[in-house]
């Protein structure tokens, strides 16, 4: 399963640079350039920290993108109902 960012436009509307905000964070700016990229997943933690720094929920930055179930069966894992709350 992927994640999606939206880290890139929004360290741009705050106009701050990849090296800014990987000092803000305690990473590199390679670490922050991966992410932006798609090559790099960011640990809960700093996935949590960065959406502290901007002050946004993590959901805003980061969201999981949906897996084809040709791909779970490939992974050998059963593909699992979406979980619904309880009324």
């Amino acid at each position: 399963m992927g994640v999606t960012t939206r880290l890139a436009a929004l360290r741009s509307d705050y106009r701050m640079t990849q090296a800014e905000l990987a000092d803000m964070a305690g990473v590199s700016r390679q670490t922050i350039n991966s992410i932006e990229t798609g090559r790099f997943e960011p640990s809960l933690s700093l996935a949590l920290k960065l959406a502290q720094l901007f002050g946004k929920p993590v959901e805003q930055l980061f969201a999981l993108h949906e897996i084809e179930a040709s791909e779970i069966v490939a992974l050998g894992t059963p593909p699992f109902p979406r979980i619904v709350p309880a009324r």
